[in-house]
């Protein structure tokens, strides 16, 4: 059995917002949120048993390994009804767990329909103001200023191979991050609804017209989101 729904894949920088879009998306559209680097977080405070250099790899910013990662969302993933839509928040971060993700959703039937990657971006400055605004509200260990730089540099050296290595099985639309939370939610919905409305009359890959603001065309079988019910109230901004 496949999913209902093709999966939504939110990634960016640090201090871009997906934490926060990829929850509004869940609440608005219905569907479940899962973050690793909540998963992550939740498996550390319950103590649950993880390789020594978990944590002190977080403090400073350094990536955690692949495979750890790559297990939460295994385990999460295989706990969801197949007809459970999805939004994943900041995962993948490197080439490499994007090709797991890949094996992983087409072993889970979730491949019928293309999922849509959601590569939000802002200016360097703006992550970072937004980045020491978090450290100060949240007081997460992985937002001082050290692991702040490290974070923003590694994403600038992985996301080249990232982004083309996604490219080659999901439709990737980059999204000006800037404006604030709410009209950014706005501006994402509408992007969904564009993309049901652009393959609405389409019977085949071939056919089919470009997203706007998308790398590939849509596949035949994921024009669905014009059938979810798009909530008024919006959650308060994290």
């Amino acid at each position: 059995m496949t999913s209902a729904l093709p999966s939504l894949i939110v990634l960016g920088p640090p201090g871009v917002g997906k934490g926060t879009q990829a929850k509004r998306l869940a609440e608005r559209l219905g569907l479940e949120h899962l973050s690793p680097g909540q998963l992550l977080r939740d498996a550390l405070a319950s103590g649950r048993p993880l390789e020594d250099n978990v944590r002190a790899a977080m403090a400073v910013g350094e990536l955690v390994p692949n495979e750890i990662i790559d297990r939460l969302v295994q385990e999460r993933l295989e706990q969801l009804g197949p007809q459970r839509g999805l939004v994943l928040d900041g995962y993948p971060r490197t080439q490499q767990q994007a090709e797991t993700l890949r094996g992983m959703l087409a072993r889970l039937g979730r491949l019928e329909r293309r999922p849509v990657v959601l590569w939000l971006e802002a200016p360097r400055e703006e992550l970072m103001r937004r980045l020491r605004h978090r450290a100060a509200q949240e007081h997460r260990p992985d937002d001082n200023e050290r692991a702040i730089a490290r974070r923003l540099e590694l994403h600038e050296s992985k996301a080249p191979s990232l982004l083309a290595t996604l490219a080659r099985w999901t439709d990737v639309a980059r999204i000006d991050a800037s404006p604030p939370a709410d009209l950014l939610t706005e501006k994402i919905l509408n992007t969904l609804r564009e993309r049901a409305a652009a393959g609405g009359g389409a019977t085949s890959v071939g056919e089919q017209p470009m997203l706007a603001g998308s790398s590939r065309r849509p596949n035949s079988g994921s024009m669905t989101w014009a059938a979810i019910p798009v909530r008024d109230e919006l959650p308060p901004a994290s």
